[in-house]
């Protein structure tokens, strides 16, 4: 067995019984995260699925982990589901016993998406400004995914890969004005 001893539990020269456990080893070449999911979200987890988290004490850092168990009951009293995530730990990195905070990948697809900020939102429908023969033209899209870390929305209809979509301040330009792209 390989290891770092984590807990010594017992004293040199104390009397130990039988069974009685003496110290805890670690590996802290893989940790095991444990995560509570609410019972409303444990139909878009899978065993596989890549997780990303983030820890206290490691302030802008990002962790990676694969869902590796899902337990099969509810607690009934939390309706929270038990969810464990290997995490390999290369260079021991981590430091085992920390609160993290996280997201499963539950889907993952090849799309078509723009910065948040290209996408103007006007009760439930949203636009973008494309630039096509020189001019603005305000484009109706269908929204899809939305990754709020990537400050990323999935364009689903409306626009095509390809296209000159306005973004950042110069969203405010009106429908008919012309404009030069740059390094065009």
């Amino acid at each position: 067995m390989s290891g770092v001893v984590s807990e010594r539990l017992v004293e040199d020269g104390e009397a130990v019984a039988p069974g009685q456990a003496l110290l805890t080893i670690v590996d802290p070449a893989r940790l095991q995260l444990e995560a509570s999911v609410p019972a409303t979200s444990v139909g878009q987890l899978r065993v596989g699925a890549p997780v990303e988290f983030r820890v206290q004490g490691y302030p802008g850092r990002v962790f990676t982990g694969v869902v590796e168990r899902i337990n099969p009951v509810a607690d009934p009293a939390t309706r929270q589901v038990q969810t464990y995530i290997t995490v390999p730990n290369v260079g021991g990195a981590l430091v085992a016993g920390l609160f993290a905070e996280g997201q499963v990948q539950s889907e993952s697809r090849n799309a078509l998406a723009v910065p948040a900020t290209a996408v103007k939102q006007t009760g439930q429908a949203a636009s973008v400004l494309r630039v096509r023969d020189g001019k603005v033209e305000q484009v109706p899209v269908q929204l899809g995914l939305r990754d709020p870390d990537a400050e990323r929305v999935e364009i689903v209809a409306g626009i095509s890969a390809g296209d000159t979509v306005l973004v950042g301040a110069v969203t405010g330009t009106t429908p008919g004005t012309p404009v030069r792209v740059g390094g065009r």
